[in-house]
């Protein structure tokens, strides 16, 4: 039988506690169940999702629905319904990056996140993304992993964002972010590859992602 207990987040090195009621696995560990987790979500090198999302800077906030293709190597991210209802596309690889318009017009640049910022004003942290949307910090240095007893992420700072999980959907027998929170740390963030107006920074930036569907798909794909 099943029972429900009340938990303690655990943070890789840290812990803290709150009082949340999920399903206990007697099997494992919540740190091995954490490893696992990544191990799993590595088999699937491609995977794609659509959803809506929120961003807020100071007191205005605009929103916008997305469709997402990723993998290691690029990612691809199309909106649909910002700035008076236009369609853009932005692409980035190894090689750079680029933002098409509906009309078929290209700008092309270093980076998605300095494309993005240029077009639409958004702070958003478009490489680390590919990682978190997944419920993994990107590659680099952070400040510990807040997991709960499933080994599922709840929480973690790195680059100078903050990333917050607030609910997970079962995808092919893996747990997914159905819906999570990014706000930038103004003391702590470094956008090297965009000229950033400090004024941005200082209003504050949060980033509320509602993901409506996912698809996983590995090598053979």
């Amino acid at each position: 039988m099943k029972r429900i207990f009340f938990f303690c987040l655990l943070m890789i090195p840290l812990m803290s506690c709150t009082q949340l009621p999920v399903e206990l696995h007697s099997d494992l560990n919540p740190r091995s169940l954490w490893r696992e987790r990544q191990e799993n979500l590595g088999q699937f090198p491609n995977w794609s999702l659509n959803g809506r999302f929120i961003v807020t800077t100071g007191s205005k906030s605009e929103n916008a629905s997305f469709f997402w293709n990723g993998s290691l190597a690029k990612k691809e991210l199309k909106l649909f319904g910002p700035f008076g209802g236009s369609r853009f596309r932005l692409y980035e690889d190894s090689k750079g990056a680029f933002l098409q318009y509906s009309s078929g017009e290209k700008l092309v640049g270093i980076s998605g996140d300095a494309l993005l910022y240029e077009l639409s004003g958004w702070l958003i942290p478009f490489d680390q993304l590919n990682y978190w949307i997944r419920g993994l910090p990107a590659p680099g240095k952070h400040d510990g992993v807040a997991i709960d007893v499933s080994g599922r992420a709840l929480s973690f700072v790195q680059d100078g964002w903050k990333i917050q999980y607030n609910e997970y959907s079962s995808i092919d027998g893996v747990d997914l972010p159905k819906s999570l929170s990014i706000t930038v740390l103004p003391d702590q963030v470094s956008m090297t590859k965009i000229d950033v107006s400090q004024d941005d920074l200082i209003n504050g930036v949060k980033l509320e992602l509602t993901v409506e569907s996912w698809n996983l798909y590995d090598e053979s794909s």
